[in-house]
C-alpha cells in the first residue's frame, strides 16, 4: 500500500476513497534515454568572435531560438577556440535560464587568454556548443 499526496490540496473529512493500481511487468515498454528526442534549438547564423585584447579575452555573441512550444528551463552555451594550427586553446561556457517557447535570447561569451596566446587565436575556427535542459 502506498500513499499518495498532492501539495496544495486540503484534507477534508468527506468521503474517503481508495485506489489500488497493479502494474504488470509484462505490459511495461521500456525505452533507452536516447529512444527519447532532444529539444531542438536554432543558433543564430551570424556569430560574432571578436578579439578584445586589452582585457585578454575573446568575446562570443549571438542568439538561441526555441522554436517549440514549451520551455526550456537552462542553456548552456559554450565555445571553443583554436590557434592556427588548429589546437584547442580555450574553452568557457554561458547559461540562460528560461528560454520560453518560439522565444529568442542573445548570448555573449567572454573566453580568457593568455597575452602570449592572443595573437594565436585563428577566430574563424571558433566552435560553439550547445546542452539543454528541458
Amino acid at each position: 500500500e502506498k500513499n499518495i499526496a498532492e501539495a496544495g490540496v486540503a484534507i477534508t473529512n468527506g468521503i474517503s476513497t481508495k485506489v489500488a493500481i497493479v502494474v504488470k511487468s509484462d505490459s511495461l515498454v521500456l525505452e533507452k534515454a536516447s529512444e527519447f528526442s532532444q529539444p531542438n534549438y536554432e543558433l543564430s547564423k551570424d556569430i560574432k568572435t571578436a578579439l578584445d585584447s586589452e582585457n585578454n579575452r575573446v568575446l562570443v555573441s549571438g542568439s538561441i531560438t526555441n522554436p517549440a512550444n514549451f520551455n526550456i528551463s537552462k542553456v548552456s552555451i559554450g565555445a571553443f577556440l583554436f590557434d592556427k594550427l588548429g589546437r584547442k586553446i580555450a574553452v568557457s561556457k554561458t547559461a540562460l535560464q528560461n528560454l520560453g517557447s518560439f522565444e529568442m535570447k542573445d548570448f555573449s561569451i567572454s573566453i580568457p587568454v593568455k597575452k602570449e596566446l592572443l595573437k594565436e587565436v585563428d577566430l574563424n575556427a571558433t566552435k560553439v556548443f550547445v546542452e539543454l535542459l528541458k
